[in-house]
């Protein structure tokens, strides 16, 4: 897949992945992916074998993968959240407002597509949600929404995983960010502990380049 750069009506910077122009059917959406807690656009582009590039060709299916806000090269959702919001309220609302719009300027000729499919994994699920409900609610909304896609995301919080989590979680309250290492995303995320196993070794050796820094704002609002 190929780098993205997009500026958004506010001058903040928006980066991610996509796929090149395909010759796709009337009707065909553009997917916009977005990436969990700790990964990065790259999560659909891992390795040759672990990517969204060759099913986006096959299915003449344009696929658009972002860099959420604060992650990698993508500029940080504006400071401070309002008290009356939370983290991923104001994450979905710039998506909607902000994001979202700014794709649909830039690609939808390009792609010749009909509208945006979201699709979204673990922690980009509640940002998700909020966009969708946005976009619901317009009448002559600035991207036509045609579905969102969930993943990796539920509505009670798994003990074991807390557990596993909790002791690389920093004790200072003005820690912006934590690193988790990526075997114990691995245990979490891939079952790597699993016998037999239920993930591949190259899934595994792939995760170690795409961990990346959550921002605990992020964290402690989705989990």
């Amino acid at each position: 897949m190929e780098p993205l750069s997009l500026t958004l009506s506010n001058n903040a910077i928006v980066t991610g992945l996509h796929t090149r122009p395909l010759p796709s059917p009337a009707g065909t959406p553009l997917i916009v992916a977005l990436h969990g807690g700790a990964y990065s656009a790259h999560y659909y582009d891992a390795t040759p074998s672990h990517s969204a590039l060759p099913y986006s060709k096959f299915l003449s299916v344009p696929f658009l993968s972002i860099n959420r806000p604060g992650y990698l090269d993508s500029t940080a959702l504006p400071a401070p959240i309002p008290e009356e919001s939370t983290y991923c309220q104001e994450e979905g609302k710039y998506l909607h407002y902000e994001i979202l719009p700014a794709i649909w300027k830039a690609y939808a000729k390009e792609y010749g597509v009909s509208s945006i499919v979201i699709l979204a994994h673990s922690l980009s699920v509640p940002m998700t949600v909020v966009a969708a409900a946005l976009n619901a609610l317009e009448q002559k909304p600035s991207y036509p929404l045609a579905g969102i896609i969930l993943s990796g995301f539920g509505t009670s919080l798994n003990h074991d995983t807390v557990a596993l989590i909790h002791p690389y979680l920093p004790t200072d309250p003005n820690t912006t960010h934590a690193v988790l290492p990526a075997s114990v995303k691995n245990e979490i995320m891939l079952c790597s502990q699993a016998d037999p196993p239920l993930c591949d070794k190259d899934s595994l050796v792939a995760s170690e380049s795409l961990n990346t820094a959550v921002g605990m704002a992020e964290f402690a609002d989705g989990c």
